[in-house]
């Protein structure tokens, strides 16, 4: 049985776009994520031009993005994100550290790929407080 969200519950909830070239991979995870009380997926794209054309019309509260993206470099991508929505929360899926991202001014975090999903939505909460924390002194 789906849940259903009343209007109330979705403006209270994060919302996230989800950049991943892997349509399987996209899927579930929006699945998962849409089964989280506190989260909510407006849109999955496997495209940068995708990614930066949803981000800039939905103004979502949090990117995660696949930095293994075909076609564009991780740090560009999230160059155009920061650009479309710049009050997101850019988050960066990566197989392995890459300190140029990690250092960048347009990704609020660099997520590991083995990280659980309960681990995930920790550090999305986690970065999405953060980011409120500094908004709101900065």
């Amino acid at each position: 049985m789906e849940r259903r969200s009343s209007r109330a519950e979705q403006s209270s909830r994060t919302t996230v776009l989800l950049v991943d070239g892997n349509a399987k991979l996209a899927g579930l995870m929006a699945q998962l994520l849409e089964d989280e009380p506190e989260l909510r997926v407006v849109e999955t794209v496997d495209d940068a031009g995708e990614a930066v054309r949803c981000a800039r019309e939905s103004r979502p509260d949090v990117v995660l993005v696949d930095g293994r993206l075909r076609g564009v470099s991780p740090l560009a991508l999230c160059s155009a994100l920061r650009t479309a929505c710049p009050d997101a929360v850019v988050l960066v899926w990566l197989s392995e550290p890459d300190p140029t991202l990690e250092m960048s001014t347009y990704v609020d975090g660099v997520l590991p790929r083995g990280l659980t999903f309960r681990e995930l939505v920790g550090r999305i909460s986690t970065a999405v407080q953060a980011h409120a924390g500094h908004s709101a002194t900065g």
